[in-house]
Order: C-alpha cells, then sequence, then structure tokens
C-alpha cells in the first residue's frame, strides 16, 4: 500500500476510535437518565447517537473502499 493510503487509514481508525467513544459516551448518560423524566433529553441524545452511528458506518466503507482500491 502506498504511504498516502497508510496515512489516510491511520486517521480514519483515529476518528472512528472518537466515533466509538462518543458512543459509549452518550449512552451511559443516556442510561442515567429517568425514562420518562428526562424523556426529552433522551430523545436528543438519540438523535445525536444515531448520527453518530451513521458517521461511524460512512468512515468504515470508505476504508474499505480506499483499502479495496489499493488491492
Amino acid at each position: 500500500m502506498h504511504k498516502n493510503t497508510i496515512e489516510k487509514i491511520k486517521n480514519r481508525y483515529e476518528k472512528r476510535n472518537q466515533i466509538i467513544d462518543f458512543l459509549k459516551h452518550g449512552q451511559e448518560k443516556r442510561d442515567e437518565l429517568d425514562p420518562i423524566k428526562d424523556r426529552d433529553q433522551i430523545r436528543h441524545i438519540n438523535m445525536k447517537l444515531d448520527m453518530a452511528s451513521a458517521t461511524l458506518i460512512n468512515e468504515l466503507d470508505s476504508m474499505l473502499d480506499e483499502v479495496e482500491s489499493q488491492l
């Protein structure tokens, strides 16, 4: 693989880890909330978690495409 490709993969790997950490933290925060009293806040957290999950999937797809193009 090219050096540039390896660097892109490292950057995406780091971004992936940041997204996973964000997801874990958001899930922990959501789990601490009262399902009835904090309903609006839970919806907001769930929306952000959904967006982070979609971003993670896109990042992993891009990384896979990059690797496949180098084979």
